[in-house]
This record gives structure tokens, C-alpha cells and sequence, in this order.
């Protein structure tokens, strides 16, 4: 069945004490989540930043920064891969006595994102962008303790709301870093290039770059675009301008192939034999 894009986007009701929250965050897919729902956020409470890696381009000093967790009533953070960034804002929280929160970005590997070093390092709530995820979240056995509850996705809202009408002209490949062996990089090749092997040579191909920039995975792609196509632009665009002019949407496990399959593109991972069962919900074909 393919998940509803009609997510409930009811603000978190902090209590009547709790003035200021201090968003922290590091990776880019969850930086996004976290920053619009600040900037809504910011209309009823005060907001701070506490941001390191991908998410400082994201958030760009929207708020103010700081960087004692004392100062404030309750703390926010993502759940990155990257770094310890976010466990580390988690821990120092619960340790000073402040209520913190953890905002999942994803649909998998949830318990996984709070290990560090096999120790479990566990926030005061859960909060989930849509349905999907606060069923996968209580599955959970350690998160059992915890509230697990659905505030929304007011970046994919915000996405959205700015698609345009523009004429669907372009094919848009989106870049997903690959953490593996070269000779899964090689396998993944193959695929990405057997997926557009049938296009005719007057295509114009956009490729967006993942926010953390081009790995060696990326620069494959590109180098076999390249070749292959008369027209290759990468995209300094916003992501609702590039999905806007876009007719086809291709990649790994973007976060982006489920975004724009509930935004009703037809969307395609050049990954079939791993793509993930979220990505089937929200209508992601493998090829």
C-alpha cells in the first residue's frame, strides 16, 4: 500500500515553563527535518541552534547559537549517522537534567542511531515525521519506555508548497553517497547505468549532489554521464525547482525518491534487489 503524503502536522505542545527549545543537530537529512520545523516552531516558542557538519549550510545562523544546554528548557536533536554529534547532545541533556527529544529522519535502523559503543544512549521522547515511522518506532523493544508520537514532516510540507508548474522537461538524478567496497561501487554502476541505458542521447540529466558532497561513488556517476549524455547539469537549484522541472526521478536510497513519489513523480532506485519496504510504501519502483 503506498503511505499517504497526509501527514498530521500538529505542533508539539511544550509545557507552559518551557520557553526555549535548543535544536542540535549534524547530518543533513535530518538537518532539514529539524530546521523547518523550527522555523514553525519559532512562531510560538524561542529556538536556538546548536549545529555542526551538513546541518550549518542548512540551518545558516537562522536562530541563535549556543552552546550551554543549561540555558535552555528542552533540547531537540536528529538522529545522524556521521557523527556522535547528536548522542552527544542527548547524553550532556539527560546528565544536566534537561528534557530532551530525538526527531527520527528515517524508517530504519532506528535503535542503531542511539548506540554508542553498544551502549544505548536513549532520549526523554520519540517524535516521528508520519505513520510509517512510529509503527517501526514501536517495534522497538528499548524504545518501550519512551513516548513515541507523530508531529509531521514540515520539510517535505515546505517542498511542496513550493512546486511549481514548470514543465516537466528533465531527468533528475539524485546522488546518494555509497559506503562500501569499490567492487560494490562497480556493482551499483552497472545498475545506475543499465537504468538509463534505454534514454535517448537528447535527454538533459540534472544531478544533485547529496548535501555532504561528492564521494567517489558520485564522481562515477557523473564521469558515466557524462559520456553518455549530451546535456549534464548539476544542480545548484532548490530541491523544488529540480523536482518541479523533472519527469523522472532516479537513485540509490535517497531520501528524496520517497519524497517525491508521495508528491505523485514517477520515481525510480536503481537498486531493486535492496530496496527497502518504506520505499516500496511510498511508491519507489526498483529497477
Amino acid at each position: 500500500m503506498k503511505v499517504s503524503f497526509g501527514m498530521s502536522l500538529s505542533m508539539e505542545k511544550m509545557q507552559p515553563n518551557r520557553r526555549t527549545v535548543l535544536v542540535c543537530a549534524h547530518d543533513a537529512g535530518g538537518a532539514n527535518l529539524l530546521y523547518h520545523w523550527a522555523i514553525n516552531a519559532a512562531k510560538h516558542i524561542n529556538v536556538e541552534q546548536r549545529v555542526f557538519g551538513p546541518a550549518i549550510k542548512i540551518f545558516n545562523n537562522q536562530f541563535k547559537s549556543n552552546n550551554d544546554i543549561r540555558e535552555v528548557d528542552a533540547v531537540l536533536t536528529g538522529t545522524g549517522w556521521q557523527s556522535s554529534f547528536e548522542l552527544d547532545c542527548i547524553a550532556e541533556a539527560k546528565t544536566l537534567g534537561v528534557k530532551v527529544y530525538a526527531y527520527l529522519d528515517h524508517w530504519v535502523n532506528y535503535v542503531a542511531r542511539f548506540k554508542a559503543l553498544d551502549t544505548l544512549v536513549l532520549p526523554d521522547g520519540i517524535w516521528c515525521a508520519d505513520e510509517l515511522a512510529r509503527s517501526e518506532a514501536r517495534r522497538c523493544t528499548e524504545f518501550n519506555a519512551l513516548p513515541v508520537k507523530i508531529v509531521g514532516n514540515y520539510y517535505w510540507s515546505s517542498v511542496r508548497r513550493e512546486l511549481s508548474l514548470a514543465t516537466e522537461k528533465t531527468i533528475l538524478v539524485v546522488h546518494e553517497p555509497v559506503r562500501g567496497s569499490l567492487k560494490k561501487q562497480e556493482s551499483l554502476l552497472q545498475r545506475f547505468e543499465s537504468c538509463l541505458a534505454l534514454q535517448g542521447d537528447s535527454e538533459t540529466i540534472r544531478f544533485r549532489p547529496h548535501p555532504s558532497g561528492l564521494d567517489d561513488f558520485g564522481k562515477l556517476q557523473l564521469k558515466w554521464l557524462r559520456n553518455r549524455f549530451k546535456t549534464v547539469v548539476i544542480s545548484e537549484a532548490s530541491l523544488a525547482q529540480d523536482l518541479s522541472e523533472s519527469k523522472w526521478v532516479i537513485g540509490y536510497l535517497s531520501m528524496v525518491l520517497p519524497m517525491a513519489a508521495s508528491f505523485g513523480k514517477k520515481v525510480s532506485s536503481f537498486s531493486k534487489d535492496e530496496l527497502p519496504d518504506y520505499m516500496s510504501q511510498f511508491g519507489v519502483k526498483g529497477v
